[in-house]
């Protein structure tokens, strides 16, 4: 009886160290793509910190912008990649991956940007939540305080409030921003005034009677 139990409690003292050392080798694998990811995250964050402290002075103002003034103050090569419906993201300041800087274009990612072609959309990350006083998007620089922003926002004689962290920019763009303890860390400003236009071309072009608009190739 007693080398029975013996044997019962060997076998559970078995099964305990296996399921222990289980979880200890699942613990250990999570731990270890954390720590990846994380060292991953970082270097992308520190390549673009790095890229950003390296454009010195940058002045962009949305109003008008296109490929070629982004090219002139950028003066880097851009990350190509395919957009929402038909549209072209172009990135600057990046690491391997990710950029701090987009422009979306309304032009498909399979054709050529034309240098005039006006920018649909601008988001700009502060990577590192790191101020850069020095680089300037609309009047705003990351790391200034939301107070600021909305400030600058109204000096151009907008800043109309449309929602949570929403304001009118200027007649044609709209600018979301997010923030870290009240440092502004992305701006994202959208180009209603693009948007429109071409939405309205295609709606256009929808309701043309057949034949219409195309060239007589007799």
């Amino acid at each position: 009886m007693l080398k029975r139990l013996a044997i019962y409690c060997m076998a559970l003292l078995a099964v305990g160290f296996i399921i222990v050392g289980y979880f200890w080798f699942e613990e250990r694998q999570v731990r270890a793509e954390v720590a990846k990811k994380t060292k991953a995250f970082l270097e992308e964050e520190i390549a673009q910190k790095n890229g950003f402290e390296s454009l010195g002075i940058v002045d962009i103002d949305p109003s008008g912008l296109n490929l070629q003034k982004l090219e002139e103050r950028l003066h880097q090569p851009a990350q190509k990649k395919p957009g929402a419906q038909n549209s072209t993201r172009l990135g600057w300041v990046c690491g391997s991956t990710r950029c701090a800087i987009w422009a979306s274009f309304l032009v498909p990612s399979d054709q050529e940007i034309p240098p005039s072609t006006n920018v649909a959309g601008l988001t700009v990350t502060s990577p590192l939540a790191a101020r850069f006083p020095n680089s300037t998007f609309g009047g705003i620089y990351l790391g200034g305080t939301v107070e600021e922003l909305e400030r600058t926002c109204q000096n151009r004689g907008y800043g109309q409030s449309l929602g949570y962290h929403h304001v009118r920019w200027d007649q044609n763009w709209d600018l979301r921003w997010a923030d870290t303890s009240g440092k502004v860390s992305i701006l994202m400003f959208t180009n209603e005034g693009v948007i429109r236009k071409a939405v309205s071309g295609l709606e256009g072009n929808a309701s043309a009677p057949a034949g219409v608009g195309k060239k007589d190739t007799r």
